[in-house]
């Protein structure tokens, strides 16, 4: 079951399984009282973890932002901040928003996602650097770190850049 049209793409993995023959049903309308993806599913529960993780990374966020969040605590956060989120794929139907209820936190989870990701970046990166220099310092200079639009950048030492 799929919020999407994918009957080239299912008709294209039958093939490769050499199933010639199928019954598939589509619909082309969905009531518009919600009621049958809320039952197909999860929707309230979906929403609970949502607001638990725009909760967390909310805090996170302005924590970072204020420059609360040393390097030690930087690393596990933003490891952190990554695991939950990465949840979201498997649990979240992506229905197009005409079936989703009204005032869906996806959208924001994700900024807020983006915005942790991004301000505990450099400082996950430097305690990384500083793990590494304790066994190889040669190596300690070549930890990075992606940012959201998905650019490597070398870790910034803050004890040593001129702001």
């Amino acid at each position: 079951m799929s919020p999407r049209d994918h009957a080239a793409e299912v008709i294209g993995y039958l093939k490769d399984l050499d199933i010639t023959t199928g019954t598939a049903f589509r619909a082309s309308s969905v009531p518009a009282d919600g009621e049958i993806p809320a039952r197909a599913w999860d929707l309230d529960g979906l929403r609970q973890r949502y607001e638990f993780f725009i909760a967390f990374a909310s805090q996170l966020r302005d924590a970072a932002a204020a420059g609360r969040v040393p390097p030690t605590d930087a690393l596990i956060a933003r490891t952190r901040v990554m695991d939950e989120w990465r949840a979201f794929p498997a649990l979240d139907p992506d229905l197009p928003a005409e079936l989703l209820p009204g005032g869906w936190p996806r959208a924001d989870a994700r900024e807020l996602f983006i915005g942790c990701y991004d301000l505990l970046g450099p400082l996950a990166a430097l305690r990384v650097r500083q793990i590494i220099t304790r066994y190889s310092p040669e190596l300690a200079d070549r930890a990075a770190y992606h940012s959201s639009e998905l650019k490597l950048s070398a870790a910034p030492d803050p004890w040593t850049s001129a702001d």
